[in-house]
């Protein structure tokens, strides 16, 4: 069987759109946890304590990563009806009532999934940072410093990473849904 330029055309179509959100969140997400590092790094110079990594917390995160499913659930799923001719309103949609639904019982378990991921990466950087410090002797500001950059050398992929599978999982949810 022949793809049809049609069918090119809307997977061309979904990955700038895919690409549009990836990019968006990314750079959302990037500033966000970049806050995050330089306020846990500062309480971790001033205490030299690992278990400043307790008091990290990330509020933005589930509304921001509901904002993106509904954002790309909107956009692939209409997408998605346009292929079939429908144009009703999003929201009179039995489709996306579902990928709120699914919105709703599997962000809350995502977001806590990235952020333990977060915490474990800062934890790990601490304990490595700390002992190849206590091996020449380096002081805590030292060690803060390097903390900070290790930490800020790991926000970019791990900012796209996070953005990635969740556009993706988006758009897939959406795509399974209206099509249903």
């Amino acid at each position: 069987m022949a793809i049809k330029k049609s069918d090119i055309k809307q997977a061309k179509l979904m990955l700038k759109i895919s690409e549009k959100y990836t990019k968006k969140y990314t750079r959302i997400i990037r500033s966000r946890r970049q806050a995050t590092i330089d306020k846990t790094v500062k309480e971790f110079e001033r205490t030299g304590s690992e278990r400043v990594i307790d008091a990290i917390k990330e509020p933005y995160l589930k509304p921001l990563i509901k904002q993106l499913y509904l954002s790309v659930a909107a956009e692939i799923g209409t997408l998605q009806l346009s292929s079939f001719g429908q144009k009703a309103s999003i929201e009179k949609q039995s489709w996306y009532k579902k990928v709120i639904a699914y919105i709703d019982s599997e962000v809350g378990e995502k977001v806590t999934t990235i952020s333990e991921t977060f915490k474990d990466d800062f934890l790990r950087t601490i304990k490595f940072e700390t002992t190849a410090a206590q091996a020449e002797s380096l002081g805590i500001n030292v060690i803060a410093k390097n903390i900070n950059a290790k930490m800020t050398e790991l926000l970019g992929w791990q900012s796209l990473r996070i953005a990635q599978t969740e556009v993706l999982s988006a758009a897939s949810v959406a795509q399974n849904e209206s099509v249903k």
